[in-house]
């Protein structure tokens, strides 16, 4: 020990030595001095039973972990994340310093237009979620309280550019081929694969990366774009029907994409200088896809060594409405690994 203590080295100054008690080594030299020592440490099995009181702790301590208060979530008045309840802070605002919160002169926030006559105005005051305000309290998380009690802005807070506003129904109310008609850039390549059985319905889209950006400065873009991103597999046992394509996200409502694009043009200062151009949008078509689908015929019924034991593809999608749609991400770094 005393030479490791005095050892001094040029080559090993950041090496870290830890030391510990070796039970097995004192065992050993235990025994070798004929001491006796018992090496039955295991836990007795079956184990004993628990007491009433015990359970009874038990009981209490999940009803404790499941109960509202711990459960239940509520809105940050400053960053807008969902936060527990109990993590939240109830802050008057008389009693805490918003200066950090007031963007005036930056961009950041703005009044909703209806009208290009319209002068761009932004909203006074401090950057706030509007349901994590009650009146005069606030309810802020603890990541945001403590710097803003220091005069620091948080780092996920609204008022650090993070900041959209209320997203209207003209936007929340578009479909996957609606948005990918509104983007202003255009990154990703899209694979769908839609299946249908007899009454059932779900869609599926895999995204990948594509390394050229497309900034596009009229909007919807040509449909040619959209062929060239967006490939779409139709599996069922018969070929879709206009009342199919109906039941999935792919269809297109002019209608609806020049209301998204009118507010956008609008409201978001990105989309000032783009134009909507009327005479791509009439080559989209609004009974069918706008790209070639292609069809494979199937069953849609899983083979005898792959059926689990309960349960199977009954389960999946829904019958009558619109299709269950799900979207998986494939990065660069997956896609170069596979």
């Amino acid at each position: 020990m005393r030479a490791v203590l005095t050892h001094v080295c040029g080559e090993c100054a950041d090496g870290i030595c830890v030391f510990y008690h070796d039970s097995l080594r004192d065992t050993d030299s235990a025994s070798s001095h004929g001491v006796r020592v018992n090496t039955n440490t295991s836990p007795s099995f079956p184990p004993s039973i628990h007491d009433r009181s015990s359970l009874m702790g038990f009981v209490d301590g999940w009803c404790d972990a499941i109960s509202p208060a711990n459960v239940y979530e509520g809105p940050c008045a400053v960053c807008a994340r969902c936060t527990p309840l109990k993590d939240l802070h109830t802050v008057e605002m008389t009693s805490i310093d918003l200066t950090v919160l007031r963007r005036a002169g930056e961009g950041i926030t703005r009044k909703e237009r209806s009208q290009s006559s319209e002068p761009v105005i932004e909203l006074d005051g401090p950057i706030l979620y509007q349901p994590g305000c009650q009146g005069k309290y606030l309810y802020i998380c603890s990541a945001c309280l403590e710097p803003i009690r220091k005069r620091r802005l948080p780092k996920y807070t609204l008022a650090n550019g993070l900041w959209l506003g209320d997203v209207p129904e003209c936007l929340q109310d578009l479909t996957f081929m609606e948005r990918m008609l509104v983007a202003l850039e255009r990154h990703n390549c899209f694979v769908v694969k839609v299946t249908m059985g007899q009454y059932k319905m779900n869609a599926n889209a895999v995204i990948f990366g594509q390394p050229v950006w497309k900034v596009y400065e009229r909007l919807p873009p040509p449909r040619a774009d959209i062929t060239d991103c967006l490939a779409m597999l139709f599996v069922g046992p018969c070929k879709p029907t206009s009342h199919d394509y109906k039941r999935t996200p792919f269809i297109i409502r002019r209608r609806a994409v020049v209301r998204a694009l009118e507010w956008l043009i609008l409201n978001h200062p990105d989309y000032e200088h783009v134009s909507i151009a009327y005479d791509l949008l009439d080559e989209y078509p609004e009974d069918e896809p706008p790209v070639c689908v292609i069809y494979r015929y199937d069953t849609a019924e899983l083979p005898i060594e792959s059926k689990p034991s309960y349960g199977g593809r009954d389960n999946e999608g829904i019958s009558g409405d619109e299709c269950t749609f799900s979207v998986q991400g494939l990065s660069e770094d997956t896609y170069i690994g596979m």
